[in-house]
């Protein structure tokens, strides 16, 4: 994974809700193809990570690879649950029941990735 300052994930996430908001107040829903409808929720997510990631790095810096594979985790983890949400809202479906589904999956989730050991890589 490359090595990427905090100062330049900055620059790009602001760069990548820009063009998100630019994307989303430009283009009419009605008139793009379906598979087009679902990027906004690939970039929003994307954008949640690195910011989730950000977040992490700045609170508690890491010490080795370990450590920031285990804070990617814990970002992409915590942008899947607003992105799961909204996608089941878009569609209808979100109930209280797939709540607190969705946030006890995410729970366990997290539980998971801090037991787990990310092995070396063999060489």
């Amino acid at each position: 994974m490359p090595n990427i300052t905090n100062k330049r994930l900055a620059v790009v996430l602001l760069g990548m809700y820009g063009a998100l908001f630019i994307f989303l107040s430009t283009t009419n829903p009605r008139s793009i193809p379906a598979a087009i409808l679902l990027l906004p929720l690939v970039w929003l997510f994307m954008s949640l990570t690195g910011t989730g990631l950000l977040i992490l790095r700045l609170v508690q810096p890491h010490k080795s690879e370990e450590d920031l594979r285990k804070q990617l985790g814990y970002a992409a983890i915590g942008a899947a649950v607003p992105i799961g949400m909204l996608l089941l809202r878009s569609i209808d479906q979100l109930t209280a029941k797939d709540i607190i589904l969705i946030v006890m999956l995410s729970a366990i989730g997290l539980f998971y990735l801090g037991r787990f050991k990310f092995a070396q890589k063999i060489e």
